[in-house]
């Protein structure tokens, strides 16, 4: 609908929310207050007690996969620095060789799904 349709004026209208937002924000229009101060202060040794962070599944496992992956990055060091040379179908397999032990040494080192004595129970 147009302004001169509906006969408001909406530019009236306008200045006379402004002039409100304005009135209102010199008054403090902000509902907001601070809580009430605590009776007592907060002691983190009250706090119940917690399970700690899950291990890695397989931490051997995954030490291996990630001294692996280290020996191959040496690797392609030396072969970056010319010191080693290998044809291009083995430099192609040994990063196929990295990628996969990076790959499997994250998969182990994360912590299982669930605890092995757990019963499913949640709370």
């Amino acid at each position: 609908m147009r302004e001169k349709d509906s006969g408001a004026d909406w530019d009236a209208e306008w200045i006379e929310a402004e002039k409100k937002m304005a009135q209102q924000s010199a008054e403090g229009f902000r509902t907001w207050t601070p809580a009430p101060e605590e009776d007592e202060p907060f002691d983190p040794a009250d706090l119940p007690g917690f399970d700690p962070v899950s291990p890695a599944s397989q931490p051997d496992l995954a030490r291996l996969f990630f001294l692996v992956t280290g020996a191959i990055l040496l690797l392609f060091i030396l072969g970056f620095l010319d010191v080693l040379a290998f044809e291009s179908q083995w430099w192609i397999v040994l990063g196929l060789i990295g990628f996969g032990s990076v790959a499997a040494g994250v998969f182990v080192s994360a912590p299982w799904s669930h605890r092995p004595d757990d019963d499913g129970t949640r709370v």
